[in-house]
């Protein structure tokens, strides 16, 4: 989910949906499309939050999406494919979240 619009591709408003986070506050999607995190992740059905100030990302639809391992250590966040074993991407830990770079070659 992410509150940039900018980000998504063939957007398609929806009917409200809540959305519950960890820390009990709710949010209402209002519209979903496509993102291209980088030229090897690409999600669907990522829902648009009006307002909201950070990019989540479903680690389930990510595995049913790219049919990938993620990986977390103390440090990173490594998402590689189940078959092919190549890298697709790094999450860097920061502030206790893993935030995604688009270089694939960060600590691996």
């Amino acid at each position: 989910m992410t509150g940039n619009l900018n980000y998504l591709n063939d957007v398609v408003n929806i009917e409200p949906i809540p959305v519950e986070l960890l820390d009990g506050v709710f949010h209402v999607a209002k519209a979903q499309g496509n993102l291209d995190l980088s030229s090897d992740i690409k999600l669907s059905n990522v829902l648009y939050i009006p307002n909201f100030q950070c990019n989540l990302v479903s680690i389930a639809q990510l595995n049913r999406e790219l049919k990938c391992f993620v990986i977390f250590t103390d440090e990173l966040c490594v998402i590689q494919g189940r078959t092919s074993r190549n890298l697709i991407g790094v999450g860097e830990l920061r502030g206790g979240v893993s935030c995604f770079n688009n270089s694939a070659t960060v600590k691996v």
